[in-house]
């Protein structure tokens, strides 16, 4: 008795399951489709880091955020006289901005990390030491013919950016005597302390000598505003990030701490050394240091992430080419399922480098994700040398990927010629499939 030959419909789902076009199109319609899970892992490192500015906010919030201390500087009230057209006579208060001819800081910070759940949240206490010197001969810059200058009623202002960080009292040494300071800036609306002084416009030169001791989170920074401007900073941290306006002229790091010096001119800068009322400022010229984490595992996932898309793709095409080579039959859903292992991949990666660190976590993921995916594919995969030939494929992209992530400055280099190597290797592994007979093959359902 004869077979009896297979239907139209018989032929045409042998079709669909064995053509390798269609294969094809599933297998890029699933890579497609797992874009979804990543997006969702990559919601997710966002959330994990908006949950770690908000530990850093309540923190700074009860100790002080990130500091910027500008000045001392003098601020000298005046009353001006004018007359109009009609000799009508009118007065008008006014206020001078006198800088420093000369200022040094030198400063210690002393680190302590807070916890506040898995976050950890950097601190510091700044002792600082602040002199200088002031000359009233720069007053000549601004025409005073016409004004009365309240030299009585001069303050001394310090501007901090955050005073929450201050827990103790301020005493000013002006001319050898004590002046105390109190909180708030005579004009304008930024935050500090001033001291009331009285100068007198026989004597020209003042100077000044201050102990401040302020709290902050993360960062602290400094305004060049004198002539000459000489800064110091040393800590025991081992990971500063120096930025702002200038870098240091001096710097040493090492694992026990780094110490820094910037020497400043007021050619470095775009305001003058007296002004009146709100006529210039001291915005963006501060330079100082950043305290950051040795490892921003957060910022690591996010560039991890990123080439998710490639490691699907990698282990997709492993397993297309094991298929049409051994002439084997990998069902779609195994496709699936490996995307989607692959995607909590990354998920994994975040959740365990929160608590181990990048490196480990990585390894750790790795492993399991190695592990899973050869013992799910041994059934399929019927010959033990391409078992484990596809086992170092897999140690391999997973190895490759974690170079690029380490090499930040020679990622995109590294990248480039890997993906060209790989795709070269790939052309020249496929160049001798007649894929016309390969899907004549697998299309012949006898």
């Amino acid at each position: 008795m004869s077979e009896k030959s297979p239907t139209t419909y018989e032929r045409f789902t042998h079709w669909i399951a064995s053509s390798l076009a269609v294969k094809l199109m599933v297998i890029l319609f699933l890579l497609l489709l797992m874009l979804i899970p990543q997006n969702m892992v990559r919601s997710l490192i966002y959330e994990r880091q908006n949950y770690q500015s908000a530990a850093e906010m309540d923190i700074s919030g009860m100790v002080g955020g990130a500091q910027t201390v500008a000045g001392p500087y003098l601020s000298i009230p005046i009353t001006s006289r004018y007359q109009d057209k009609d000799d009508k006579v009118t007065y008008r208060s006014h206020v001078i901005t006198l800088l420093p001819e000369d200022l040094k800081i030198t400063g210690e910070l002393a680190d302590e990390t807070l916890h506040r759940g898995i976050f950890d949240v950097i601190i510091y206490e700044a002792e600082l030491g602040l002199s200088g010197t002031f000359d009233l001969a720069e007053l000549e810059q601004i025409d005073l013919s016409y004004s009365t200058v309240h030299y009585d009623r001069a303050s001394l202002v310090i501007e901090i950016s955050d005073l929450r960080g201050i827990d103790s009292s301020v005493l000013i040494e002006w001319n050898g005597s004590p002046q105390e300071t109190r909180a708030g800036v005579p004009s304008g609306s930024r935050q500090g302390i001033h001291a009331s002084l009285e100068l007198s416009p026989e004597e020209s030169k003042y100077s000044f000598t201050t102990d401040l001791a302020i709290k902050g989170t993360k960062s602290i920074y400094f305004t060049p505003i004198a002539k000459t401007n000489d800064f110091a900073l040393s800590s025991s941290w081992p990971s500063p990030k120096f930025t702002g306006y200038l870098t240091p002229d001096e710097r040493t790091v090492s694992d026990q701490g780094f110490t820094a010096a910037w020497q400043i001119h007021s050619l470095n800068r775009s305001y003058p050394q007296v002004w009146l009322d709100a006529t210039h400022g001291f915005g963006g010229t501060g330079v100082g240091v950043e305290l950051i984490q040795p490892v921003d595992f957060y910022s690591k996932n996010q560039r991890a992430i990123k080439y998710s898309f490639l490691v699907v793709a990698f282990i997709f095409l492993i397993y297309f080419f094991f298929e049409i080579g051994k002439r084997m039959r990998i069902h779609p859903l195994r496709y699936v399922l490996v995307g989607l292992n692959l995607s909590l991949f990354f998920l994994l990666l975040l959740a365990l480098s929160e608590h181990v660190g990048f490196a480990a976590a990585y390894a750790i993921a790795a492993a399991a994700h190695i592990l899973v995916l050869t013992a799910y594919t041994a059934p399929v995969f019927k010959h033990t040398r391409a078992l484990l030939l596809l086992v170092g494929l897999m140690i391999f992209i997973f190895a490759y990927v974690y170079v690029l992530l380490s090499l930040e400055d020679y990622a995109l280099l590294v990248g480039s010629v890997g993906l060209f190597v790989i795709l070269s290797v790939v052309m020249l592994v496929s160049r001798k499939l007649d894929w016309y007979d390969l899907s004549r093959t697998q299309n012949d359902p006898s």
